[in-house]
């Protein structure tokens, strides 16, 4: 997607066109961890290959990942 968007921002003549994409997983992140790759990923981790986690709190909120120009994943 990130490379559609210049095409699609010099098509529409809108110079702030940018897209992405993130995974929500309804799998919680204590059983997710378990079952992929060698079960030491952290959450900052998964936000880095854009999988989140449906959860808010004070330390992690996957809104706020989303809506911030980068992933800040404690």
């Amino acid at each position: 997607l990130r490379e559609l968007g210049p095409e699609i921002a010099r098509r529409s003549g809108r110079p702030d066109v940018s897209l992405d994409a993130y995974i929500i997983s309804a799998t919680p992140f204590d059983e997710l961890r378990l079952r992929y790759d060698d079960g030491t990923w952290d959450k900052a981790k998964f936000a880095e290959k854009h999988i989140l986690f449906m959860e808010r709190s004070k330390d992690y909120d996957y809104i706020s990942i989303i809506l911030s120009p980068c992933c800040p994943v404690a």
